[in-house]
């Protein structure tokens, strides 16, 4: 189950991006992102039984992620 929540990423990533630290993000990856958020939603429907604590860390583990691959292309950006 966390593997499934943590395909989520690319769409934690872009919010993140976007509203936390105001890069621009672009149309075509916001169109991309249903795609994804639809692949995680098929793929859990199955998935009735999980932990609410697996949930909540798979979770949380996403937005970390997300923060690191942002503050890793800042550091790329800068001279």
């Amino acid at each position: 189950f966390g593997q499934i929540v943590k395909a989520a990423e690319p769409a934690f990533a872009a919010v993140l991006s976007q509203f936390v630290y105001g890069k621009k993000v672009s149309k075509a990856k916001w169109l991309c992102l249903p795609i994804i958020i639809g692949g995680v939603v098929l793929a859990s429907v199955n998935e009735l039984d999980f932990a609410m604590s697996a949930l909540v860390s798979a979770c949380l583990a996403n937005m970390f992620a997300a923060v690191r691959g942002n503050e890793n292309k800042k550091l790329m950006e800068t001279e």
